[in-house]
């Protein structure tokens, strides 16, 4: 567990865009799997003074987070063996302790390993107060055995939503290699399609969820994956719901409504044509571009994403 230097540059590039860094929780003690030099560079390329940047290497964060302006760490975990300062297991609740308390709860690869994953993610969800973040750096792909999951970008799209008081802010995915881009992945809802990966390199997400509300209880409604919500809508004759989304325009609004319209025959064949199309075209790519990450080619699911421009 801890923070890489994609995280480090994860949560510099948070503190930069004003995200409080008061009170902070650590889900399971953060160490900085870093080196001097990515750490130096982090700090410059984030306008942090780097001269102290070095000494954070491969030591646990709580310095770094006191030297980015931290006043109060607590970490979190069901064993005492690196000495966290609360030992409680996040597969059972945390009955109201530490409520909408934290200004940031910083997962570095820690939800993963808890069972109940359920109660875990209501946990830390109720931890943060109303306007702070949940900054995730999870496994998404290619780490089979490294925990009891590996998520895909969809469960955190259901999870950080309205229902739950939550608002998602950006879910990035990145290749575990020196020098990674980063992209933005698609929503699948807004597109009305599963997002999906097939690649031979592990793969990270990042994770940043905006906190807007507090809820009594966490899922109280059991996220659904998006594919299947359309389709049970389809098939009960009612129009898919088109949630508002700054990030869904009016096309993806008319592709939805001309696929409740064309016959289910029709757009049945169509999705056979289009899937021998993607198959053999997805063949080609991998034939031809064995080294390159396939995000670059996807850019329906995966974008760009350079933190420093959107700083």
């Amino acid at each position: 567990m801890g923070l890489d230097t994609n995280g480090t540059r994860a949560l510099l590039w948070l503190r930069k865009n004003g995200a409080s860094l008061d009170r902070v929780a650590c889900l399971g003690r953060q160490k900085i799997h870093a080196g001097h030099g990515s750490l130096a560079n982090a700090f410059r390329d984030f306008g942090v003074a780097d001269d102290n940047a070095t000494k954070f290497a491969n030591c646990y964060c709580e310095e770094m987070l006191h030297f980015l302006g931290a006043k109060e760490i607590r970490s979190f975990d069901a064993s005492d063996y690196e000495q966290a300062t609360d030992i409680h297991d996040f597969n059972l609740p945390l009955e109201g302790k530490y409520r909408d308390y934290f200004d940031i709860v910083i997962d570095g690869g820690t939800l993963e390993h808890i069972f109940n994953i359920q109660i875990a993610f209501a946990n830390a969800m109720q931890m943060i107060r109303p306007g702070g973040f949940y900054l995730g750096l999870t496994p998404t792909n290619n780490f089979c055995g490294h925990g009891f999951y590996q998520f895909s970008p969809e469960f955190y799209f259901r999870v950080f939503t309205a229902d739950n008081g939550f608002q998602i802010e950006h879910v990035v995915a990145f290749e575990d290699i020196p020098g990674a881009p980063w992209f933005r992945v698609t929503d699948p809802d807004t597109i009305s399609e599963r997002v999906t990966l097939c690649n031979s390199t592990p793969t990270y997400l990042i994770v940043v969820a905006r906190k807007l509300e507090s809820r009594d209880r966490y899922f109280a409604i059991a996220p659904q994956q998006s594919d299947y919500v359309a389709a049970w809508s389809r098939k009960s004759g009612t129009p898919p719901a088109v949630a508002p989304s700054s990030s869904q325009d009016e096309s993806s609004r008319i592709r939805t409504l001309i696929r409740f319209l064309v016959p289910k025959a029709l757009r049945r064949y169509y999705g056979e044509i289009q899937g021998r199309r993607a198959s053999e075209r997805l063949r080609r790519e991998q034939e031809t571009i064995k080294l390159q990450s396939p995000m670059h080619h996807i850019t329906k699911f995966f974008t760009p994403f350079d933190p420093l421009e959107q700083s």
